[in-house]
């Protein structure tokens, strides 16, 4: 880049007199200033691309929508999205889509991105791949965490693109909102769209180097009356304070190094700290090479949680293959499984020795994902899942593995299978394992475009309405809130047995017109009154089917909160649901498997290690179960006194500890001198044949 744009960039602060300055210094060729573009994502510069993005629309010149393909990651908020990116020139939905497969954007900016697309169309701006979009939108909608206002802009994109399953997903999780205040929203949106580029950037410098994170200072503090610390003799003020307050403003993250320092050698200045902190753009930048070994199952961790899958095998192959990188490349299949990147799984077997020895040894999960575009072995492969799982009838890991073959064809071209293996599952499934197998089946709906309340949907809702309630105070609202969940789900399937007799009469009245005798001259029609009376009657049921749907999801939020509520309830104040069950558990876990309790005393700080596939286990437990026993390890690894209160050592394995995490969840791990080594995170049921294993 020419380098007083870059040293303009990295000395300036954003406000619109600095884009104006810049818009006077970009080159006059629109080739040179489309370089200037491309160089400033080679480099992966967030702060430049911006910089240029402002200023050259500002002076009316051409920005390429091909740029935002990652020029969008550099944007902070919903709103600098949609004013910059409605004015780009090209195929923009094009590349914001790729945007979104290419990393997980901030939610603001994602939901940004959707109204963006859904107002091109509406907006008479061109097409765009809608069934793609309504895809994303749905599996995106699902993931918003609760009071997000995000949600907001989804909902506007949902009313624009009239898409009635990206509405049914919506309502299952969010209050409808009233249709004038959709439509207020909307109208804010497009203003905030076609606004002037400057209009939303603020007037004046406000004076921070930066938002968000902590600053360590460039240059060392000197007094102004103080020596020069370069040796001239001369006081600080009347020598290098001009020089060093130009640096100073260039302060990152880092002591002592400035943004083009840090740019030019981020990986440099790594640690675990830091790399937590690392967003998309930092992660792109990376040379993986050039990582500290010790950083890189971190680094590989945050392209996983990124959706940064290409970025993964780029490194992979940039790496090479080592032994120690098995733990991490087994950790990274499971991610690109997950995120249903086919392609990512084949560069990713590729780098191993021997690929098609290991191929043969993976997951069916991975191997499934693997042979898609390949019928045959896709079938060979099928048939031998199944029959494998036809031999274990008898044993009792037949449901683990019926399991597992659901969850394997799930996000696969076999997503519709899938579907129908994973609901043969659900009746003979405890509660938490059945929600956790539904919610898989309602995002392979999602991907599939199909409606997103499935056919177990009502049988999920009796089985919630009839959760056991264990006495307490807060038990009879549980009860009532279920009767009338249950209630509403009642009303729900008898409007929708009417509204399906009904169109089932009204078709059969239209193929099967009156038979008596009509003049030659005269075509035969169906009784158009009675026809039309019908359709009324259809379309008044379809009303109230609607407003009983969202009732119903209103009420099942409400239960499910409720529910969540209590169990965290209980848990934080260590209330025993089932007083007798829990002691007798407690007493044959202490008598048979474990050591007598011991005082740990003072304990250092520790870094945590998971074994592998953590995740997927993790992911096998009821949310607030997962959320606990991760707030566990942090208080363990952190030294906190009261997560070793109830820690026990196993009898037949004294190096492995136990918590417990609620009634029935067991932690297992090591505790190491600077480690928290995880071991297991199951079932109590389980503990005891799991101990045997590792024996």
């Amino acid at each position: 880049m020419r380098q007083d744009i870059q040293d303009f960039v990295d000395q300036t602060m954003p406000y619109q007199g600095s884009f104006k300055q810049l818009a006077a210094m970009l080159p006059a060729d629109d080739a040179e200033l489309d370089e200037l573009f491309a160089e400033a994502i080679r480099n992966q510069d967030g702060r430049a691309f911006p910089f240029l993005a402002f200023a050259a629309l500002h002076a009316n010149r051409k920005v390429d929508s091909r740029h935002l393909e990652v020029g969008v990651l550099f944007f902070k908020g919903y709103a600098n999205v949609l004013t910059i990116a409605w004015k780009t020139e090209g195929d923009t939905p094009k590349y914001l889509l790729a945007a979104m497969k290419r990393s997980a954007l901030d939610l603001e900016v994602q939901a940004a991105v959707f109204f963006l697309l859904a107002a091109w169309v509406t907006e008479g701006r061109g097409e765009i791949p809608r069934d793609e979009v309504i895809t994303a939108a749905r599996i995106f909608a699902r993931k918003l965490p609760p009071r997000s206002d995000a949600i907001f802009t989804v909902l506007c994109a949902a009313h624009l693109l009239q898409d009635d399953g990206l509405k049914e997903v919506l309502s299952q999780f969010y209050k409808p909102i009233p249709e004038e205040k959709i439509t207020e929203l909307i109208a804010g949106f497009l203003k905030i769209c076609k606004r002037p580029v400057l209009e939303g950037v603020a007037a004046r410098p406000d004076g921070n180097i930066s938002h968000g994170k902590t600053m360590r200072r460039s240059v060392e503090r000197v007094g102004r009356n103080e020596p020069c610390p370069c040796g001239s003799g001369k006081k600080y003020k009347h020598c290098c304070i001009e020089k060093d307050e130009i640096r100073l403003n260039q302060s990152t993250e880092v002591e002592g190094v400035t943004r083009s320092e840090l740019r030019q050698s981020a990986e440099m200045f790594l640690d675990p700290a830091r790399m937590a902190r690392c967003n998309p753009p930092d992660l792109m930048g990376f040379d993986p090479r050039k990582i500290a070994r010790y950083l890189l199952e971190d680094y590989f961790n945050q392209l996983g949680r990124f959706r940064m899958m290409d970025k993964v095998a780029e490194s992979f192959e940039q790496l090479g293959w080592s032994e120690d990188l098995e733990e991490i490349w087994d950790r990274m299949m499971f991610f690109a499984h997950h995120n249903r990147c086919k392609e990512v799984a084949r560069r990713l077997l590729r780098i191993r020795p021997n690929a098609e020895a290991v191929e043969k040894k993976l997951h069916v999960s991975y191997r499934l994902l693997l042979a898609e575009d390949d019928p045959g072995k896709l079938l060979e492969l099928l048939m031998e899942q199944v029959n494998l799982t036809l031999q274990t009838e008898a044993e009792p890991e037949h449901s683990d593995m019926l399991l597992s073959l659901a969850l394997a064809l799930l996000p696969t071209k076999l997503g519709p299978l899938g579907i129908y293996v994973a609901r043969g599952m659900l009746p003979f499934l405890p509660d938490e394992d059945a929600e956790i197998v539904y919610n898989l089946i309602l995002r392979a709906r999602d991907f599939l475009n199909l409606p997103p309340e499935d056919l177990y949907t009502d049988i999920m809702d009796e089985r919630l309405a009839k959760k056991p309630v264990h006495a307490g105070q807060d038990s009879d609202k549980l009860q009532a809130a279920q009767q009338k969940l249950e209630d509403k789900a009642k009303e729900v399937r008898q409007l929708k047995e009417a509204v399906h007799s009904l169109e089932r009469e009204i078709t059969l009245r239209e193929n099967n017109p009156k038979t008596s005798f009509t003049p030659t001259n005269v075509i035969a029609l169906p009784d158009q009154n009675v026809l039309s009376e019908l359709r009324h009657k259809i379309e008044g049921l379809k009303t109230d089917l609607k407003e009983r749907h969202n009732e119903r999801n209103e009420l099942r939020r409400e239960l499910q909160k409720a529910q969540m509520d209590i169990e965290e309830l209980r848990m934080k104040s260590g209330i025993v649901v089932d007083v007798e069950r829990e002691n007798a558990t407690k007493e044959e876990e202490e008598r048979t498997l474990l050591l007598p309790e011991e005082s740990f005393g003072n304990q250092p700080v520790r870094l945590i290690e998971f074994p592998k596939k953590f995740e997927e286990r993790l992911a096998s437990f009821p949310r607030h179960v997962s959320r606990n026993a991760m707030k566990t390890l942090g208080e363990l690894a952190g030294g906190e006194p009261a997560a070793f209160m109830g820690v026990v050592r196993l009898k037949a394995c004294p190096t492995i500890s136990r918590q417990r995490i609620g009634i029935d969840v067991r932690l297992l791990f090591r505790l190491l001198p600077d480690r928290v080594q995880v071991v297991d995170l199951i079932n109590r049921k389980d503990l005891e044949r799991r101990i045997k294993t590792l024996v």
